[in-house]
């Protein structure tokens, strides 16, 4: 078993490395595009966690259908965007995600906020900035925890539920239903691609870093480094696809 989903979450990265060497630029600006509209919108006061939260669901179909096209010989493009949003079923169960989703994080963001209140508040800013040793010392564990129990399960929810919508057919609480139940059957290689990414950036990052010093360049991974950071994000968004196209194998592809 453990070899079974260990090969599993490696044949996941291994296929996604596989669309980003197929489609360096295409596929990367794809997904940057859907990560730095998430980051505008989110940043707009009053409504843009309510508008970054109604991006999320047209954003996974968007980088999803481009990774497919991509491993499909296909030049990936913001068609589906279009098609997504023309599709009346589709683009209902879609807003009815994004709705779902703003709402969730900003009541997790709140009760943050609430529970670790008292300790953040004793954190200390100087000269330099951010005081550690009083972050350290005063540390939200309770509100971080509280965060990631209810943060986890509405990312596995969410994950896939907007493809299943997209692709399947399926209605709001049946995708969300299936997002999780699929998530968790295959937790254990989710698990492995996650860390084998987190891996990959680590000796990415080393690499870059050491190769630079040898060169004479010791800063020069600020400039690099963006670029990493989207090769990175590329592979995690284009793993979705691959992840939902083995979970989900058995569904047929018009559900009711």
């Amino acid at each position: 078993m453990t070899q079974n989903f260990f090969q599993r979450g490696a044949m996941w990265l291994k296929e996604s490395l596989h669309a980003l060497r197929l489609q360096p630029v295409s596929l990367t600006g794809i997904a940057i595009f859907s990560l730095m509209l998430s980051g505008i919108l989110s940043s707009l006061p009053l409504v843009g966690s309510m508008l970054a939260g109604l991006w999320m669901p047209f954003g996974t179909v968007l980088t999803a259908e481009a990774a497919r096209d991509t491993l499909e010989g296909r030049s990936p493009s913001y068609r589906s965007l279009a098609a997504a949003w023309s599709d009346p079923a589709a683009r209902s169960g879609l807003i009815g995600i994004g709705v779902f989703s703003a709402v969730w994080m900003e009541l997790v963001f709140l009760l943050f906020e609430f529970l670790g209140r008292s300790d953040i508040s004793q954190w200390k800013m100087t000269e330099k900035g951010l005081d550690m040793s009083t972050v350290t010392a005063n540390f939200p564990t309770t509100a971080v925890a509280v965060m990631a129990v209810l943060y986890i399960p509405f990312l596995m929810a969410t994950t896939f539920a907007p493809i299943l919508v997209r692709i399947h057919h399926q209605k709001l609480m049946k995708s969300l239903f299936f997002s999780f139940f699929g998530a968790l059957r295959s937790i254990g290689s989710i698990l492995t691609f996650l860390v084998l990414v987190g891996v990959l950036c680590v000796l990415l990052i080393t690499g870059i870093e050491l190769a630079l010093a040898l060169l004479g360049f010791p800063n020069g991974l600020a400039y690099i480094g963006p670029f990493v950071a989207a090769g990175i994000s590329t592979i995690l968004q284009a793993g979705v696809w691959v992840m939902f196209r083995d979970i989900f194998s058995g569904i047929p592809a018009n559900d009711p």
